[in-house]
């Protein structure tokens, strides 16, 4: 399942901060995680473009893992939205630094679930067998971005021709 909101930034225009974080999904009774990440992907689009916010958000074995890029303040208050969501537990922040330029300038918000196929990249990236976000560094967790950059550009580019 693959969505994503275009927009572009100028990320020369002002200083930009990266926060990559993760936490486990939580289901309600009866939830699937796909209607979930609709669910945040359409909200989060929204807001995301007024806050000037880009960004990805992946599902894979039980976790999210996400991408912010922006101005500190905007990342900052989506963060505490995410913090307060009950989708959303044991979060942890991988990285937050101030960055040159975005990793996803194109998109509001990317989100992937990923495929058998996909979850396979990431097993390699990673050298492990189960997807557990919660021991990626801040390298891993953005060569993992890196591939899912390419998989959404790749899957944009097969649907226009």
């Amino acid at each position: 399942m693959t969505a994503s909101s275009m927009t572009s930034w100028d990320s020369s225009a002002a200083p930009v901060h990266r926060l990559v974080y993760c936490s486990r999904i939580h289901l309600s009774a009866g939830e699937q995680a796909s209607d979930v990440v609709l669910d945040i992907l359409k909200v989060a689009s929204l807001r995301n473009r007024q806050g000037k916010i880009t960004g990805a958000l992946l599902v894979c074995g039980g976790w999210f893992l996400q991408v912010l890029e922006g101005p500190l303040a905007a990342v900052n208050e989506t963060y505490r939205r995410i913090y307060n969501d009950r989708r959303h537990h044991t979060l942890r922040v991988i990285a937050g630094p101030s960055v040159a330029k975005r990793l996803f300038p194109e998109w509001s918000m990317c989100g992937r679930e990923l495929s058998a196929t996909d979850k396979s990249i990431v097993d390699v990236l990673e050298g492990k067998r189960h997807f557990d976000a919660s021991l990626l560094t801040e390298q891993a967790a953005l060569r993992v971005f890196g591939v899912i950059r390419d998989l959404q550009t790749r899957d944009r580019q097969s649907a226009s021709q």
